[in-house]
C-alpha cells in the first residue's frame, strides 16, 4: 500500500517500504522520497527549466513551425434569416440554411496584424444575402449564390476586421 510522501512540489505517492520487489523496486524506494534528489526535486527542476524557456502564456517563439494538417473548429449555425452574427470566437468555419432575407456581420476578429480565414457554407442563398460594408469581393462586387444548393465561400482578414477579402470558392456544391 502506497503512503503519502511529504515531496514539496507534487505530492507524489511513495511505495510501501518492502512493497516493491527486485532491483527496480528497490532504486524507486530509495529515490521517490528524498525531497533533495528524489524524483520530485528532478521534475521540477525539469519543469523549471522548460517554464523559463517558453511561458505558458504570452510568451513569443521564433523559427520556423512546420505543419501537416491545419483544422479548425465548425459552428453549424443551422436555418437564419435578419441579421446574422458570425462569430470568430465560435467557430473559422460555419454553415448556415438561409429561410428569408439575411444580413450577416462579423464579429472577434484577431487583433490587427494577425491574419484569419473565415469560411461559410451557405445553402439557398440566392438572392437574399447581405454581406457586411468592410468585404472587398474577388471581382468587385459580391458573387451570384445558389437559389436552391449550397456555396462555399471563403474571407480573410488582417487587419482585425476593418478589410475583409471574400470570394466564392465552389459554387452549387453537390
Amino acid at each position: 500500500m502506497a503512503t503519502k510522501d511529504p515531496t514539496t512540489n507534487y505530492s507524489w505517492d511513495l511505495p510501501a517500504v518492502g512493497g516493491s520487489a527486485g532491483a527496480w523496486g528497490t532504486a524507486l524506494n530509495a529515490i521517490i522520497g528524498d525531497d533533495s534528489t528524489g524524483i520530485d526535486a528532478v521534475v521540477k527542476a525539469i519543469s523549471d527549466v522548460a517554464n523559463a524557456a517558453l511561458a505558458r502564456a504570452g510568451g513569443t517563439m521564433t523559427g520556423e513551425i512546420t505543419g501537416h494538417t491545419q483544422t479548425w473548429d465548425h459552428n453549424v449555425g443551422g436555418s437564419v434569416s435578419g441579421v446574422t452574427n458570425v462569430s470568430l470566437d465560435t467557430a473559422n468555419s460555419h454553415s448556415f440554411t438561409i429561410t428569408a432575407a439575411t444580413t450577416f456581420s462579423f464579429t472577434d476578429a484577431p487583433s490587427t496584424g494577425k491574419a484569419v480565414f473565415l469560411t461559410i457554407e451557405l445553402t439557398n442563398g440566392g438572392t437574399i444575402v447581405t454581406w457586411p460594408a468592410e468585404v472587398q469581393w474577388a471581382g468587385g462586387s459580391a458573387p451570384s449564390l445558389t437559389g436552391s444548393g449550397t456555396d462555399i465561400l471563403t474571407f480573410f482578414t488582417r487587419d482585425g476586421g476593418t478589410t475583409w477579402y471574400g470570394a466564392l470558392a465552389i459554387s452549387n456544391a453537390s
